[in-house]
């Protein structure tokens, strides 16, 4: 059984392509354990070399919505040599009623089991539709041809029986930056995300597979960082502390700095601290707003005051500091986003990305849009790209402010942006030069490649 897994994405925006796909990885991996003779290869390019090169048995693809037009391309591809086609990830999850005529299988949530099943019920290069409907947590079309929701499936767990993810099919690079989840989920319900809709619930590996994984990286890719791409790594303090002893009992941080997210209300001494001993060096934050009214929207439960708090802590601490925000609420004014620059302007934080808000499947934020007509369940998935190029490339969802006008406080953003990221180098030099120095080194060596 030869298996291709192909990871959606857009080649022209390299963000998409800064780390290879790790759910693919994980796929790839589990297929392995429990398929016996299974071959796996995992792509995100040349695409159709590959089919006819490999001739897989079935083609798998992975998506998000900004991608799923994309998805749909190569799906029809496939379908042009007589294959069979499933597609997973976060979008079929949250909108299954997008199954296109050209995918013959949705896995709705986690694939690993249910992968495995689908690849049990193909018999003569097509899904036996009876044995389909047998399988938790997938979307397919009837012998009438209407769509078909089979009852979810339950969460994975405990997580520790994964595998490792299969990097060996990766372009994992060596002496870089290499990238792992420790987690899955996240309890909060903020309005725009999509994870807490996608995973039932938050769960987690445990420390003893973490910091295992993490000296299976150091080992085989010696990487300079690695980065946790968990919703919120810092959730379970028990763990975190077990993680941070077990890390220095092998003296992992010597040699690997580590970068994590958190969230700006659970940062406190204790937490900064043990991320300090562990030597993560970076620190990412969902801050989304430095405006009350628009915080509360957005994001409950956190003030803009444990925002500045976490932000300055975090400084104090010697961290660098990495803040995303969100503008373009539907009811934010124009002075309740210039708040949030002055926020920006004002933070002593590295990098501080800012995003229009965009409406994604399975989001509050979603379903606000579809009543007003702005998206539809078959619609220019582009149009949901986190980066805006122009006023009329975005779903507009302010009701206060037209689109040139949140268009340009959106660029006013990205130039402060800019200049934060030149003050932070600056700052960086100051505090500890023989850190900046490496990274000139590899910001000229790449300018010039």
């Amino acid at each position: 059984m030869r298996v291709l897994l192909v990871n959606a994405i857009d080649q022209s925006r390299g963000i998409e392509s800064l780390f290879p796909p790790l759910g693919l990885g994980y796929l790839a991996a589990w297929l392995r354990e429990r398929v016996e003779g299974v071959e796996v290869r995992v792509v995100d390019d040349g695409v159709e070399h590959e089919i006819d090169a490999f001739r897989p048995n079935v083609v798998g693809i992975s998506a998000v919505s900004q991608n799923y037009g994309t998805a749909q391309r190569h799906a029809r591809l496939a379908k042009t040599r007589g294959l069979p086609v499933v597609v997973g990830g976060v979008h079929i999850s949250m909108l299954p009623a997008s199954l296109s005529s050209e995918m013959d299988v949705g896995v709705i949530g986690e694939g690993e089991e249910t992968l495995v099943e689908l690849l049990g019920a193909l018999a003569g290069g097509s899904f036996d539709r009876e044995r389909l409907s047998a399988i938790p947590g997938v979307v397919y079309r009837d012998g009438d041809g209407e769509l078909a929701l089979t009852p979810p499936r339950e969460p994975f767990e405990p997580l520790d029986r994964l595998p490792l993810p299969a990097r060996d099919l990766l372009a994992v690079p060596h002496g870089g930056t290499c990238h792992l989840f420790s987690s899955r989920g996240c309890p909060y319900r903020c309005v725009f995300c999509a994870s807490s809709r996608l995973w039932p619930r938050a769960r987690a590996l445990s420390a003893e597979y973490v910091v295992r994984e993490i000296g299976t990286l150091a080992k085989r890719y010696a990487p300079r960082q690695i980065v946790f791409y968990d919703d919120l790594f810092v959730l379970d303090r028990r763990r975190l502390r077990s993680i941070v002893e077990l890390v220095e009992a092998e003296r992992i941080g010597e040699r690997v700095e580590f970068a994590v997210s958190v969230r700006a209300n659970l940062v406190d001494e204790e937490v900064a601290d043990l991320l300090k001993r562990m030597n993560v060096t970076a620190v990412s934050m969902g801050l989304e707003s430095g405006c009350e009214t628009t915080l509360a929207f957005l994001k409950p439960h956190v003030t803009v005051e444990d925002n500045r708090r976490a932000v300055s802590l975090l400084d104090r601490m010697g961290f660098a500091v990495n803040a995303s925000f969100v503008i373009g609420s539907p009811d934010e004014s124009r002075a309740e986003i210039e708040e949030t620059l002055r926020f920006i302007e004002n933070a002593p934080l590295n990098l501080a990305e800012t995003y229009i808000l965009t409406a994604y499947p399975g989001t509050p934020v979603w379903d606000y849009a579809l009543e007003r007509g702005l998206v539809f369940d078959d619609m220019d998935w582009g149009r949901l790209a986190l980066g805006v190029e122009d006023a009329s490339s975005f779903v507009h969802l302010s009701r206060r402010l037209t689109r040139e006008e949140l268009f340009g406080l959106y660029r006013a953003a990205q130039r402060l942006a800019k200049w934060k990221r030149r003050s932070s180098l600056a700052r960086q030099a100051w505090r500890n030069p023989r850190r900046v120095v490496p990274f000139l080194v590899r910001r000229i060596a790449s300018m010039r490649s």
